[in-house]
This record gives C-alpha cells, sequence and structure tokens, in this order.
C-alpha cells in the first residue's frame, strides 16, 4: 500500500468498519501497531514526520527572533508588560525555545542536508505564493 496523500482526510469507511470487526474480535486487545499503518495506508513512518519538518523549524526560528527582541527592547517590553511577567514571558520563550530545539533535533535524527533541501524548497513554494 501507498502513504495516503493527506493524512488529515477522514479514513476511508471501509477502514472504520475493518478496525471495529478487529477491535471487537480481539476484545480489547492493542492492535498491532504494523497492522493498523498497513489499515490507514501510512506505511511510511517517516513520512508523518517529514511533513511538519519544515514548520517545526520556522517556529524555532520564530522563537529565537522573538527571544532576541525580548532581550534588544527589553526596557520598552519591562514598561508594557510589567518587570514580573517580562520575566516569566522571557523565561517561558526561553524554555519553548529549548524544548522546540530539543524536538527538532530529535526528529531530524535521519539527514540534515534532507530536511535542509526540504526547508528551501518550502521556502521557495512560501516566496512564490506572495
Amino acid at each position: 500500500p501507498q502513504p495516503r496523500t493527506n493524512i488529515l482526510e477522514p479514513v476511508d469507511e471501509k477502514v472504520i468498519q475493518v478496525l471495529t470487526k478487529l477491535d471487537e474480535a480481539n476484545e480489547g486487545e492493542v492492535f498491532d501497531a504494523g497492522v493498523f499503518a498497513i489499515l490507514i495506508r501510512a506505511t511510511r513512518d517517516e513520512y508523518l514526520i517529514d511533513m511538519y519538518i519544515p514548520n517545526l523549524v520556522k517556529s524555532l526560528d520564530t522563537l529565537g527572533r522573538l527571544l532576541f527582541n525580548l532581550y534588544y527592547h527589553s526596557d520598552r517590553l519591562k514598561e508594557r508588560y510589567g518587570e514580573t511577567d517580562y520575566i516569566k514571558l522571557l523565561d517561558s520563550v526561553k524554555t519553548n525555545l529549548e524544548n522546540l530545539g530539543d524536538l527538532v533535533i530529535d526528529l531530524m535524527q535521519k539527514d540534515i542536508d534532507y530536511y535542509a533541501g526540504m526547508l528551501a524548497e518550502s521556502q521557495q513554494l512560501a516566496e512564490g505564493e506572495d
């Protein structure tokens, strides 16, 4: 079976019927992950992750830019948010940046050049839409 082109589309009713029958036959036991992947026609598990990497990297970039601005314009932002809320905001952005960075690194354990190509392609498509 080929991977579904859009995993966000609703699953075919026949697949849901098969899953229901399997669930009833197994009396509540957990499905084998391999069988489940075949039933939803998503045999390449990396495909399910790869499509999100460019957006995660863009989000990482955005958080980095936000952190830079928080430091660079700290006086104005402390006035706007107050000292205590500014510190909470700064801490939150730093924590999220670190956590998202760790997640991206973990998900990109494959080949960095592959993802760099995906990012470049995504950027070209975004520039073409403007």
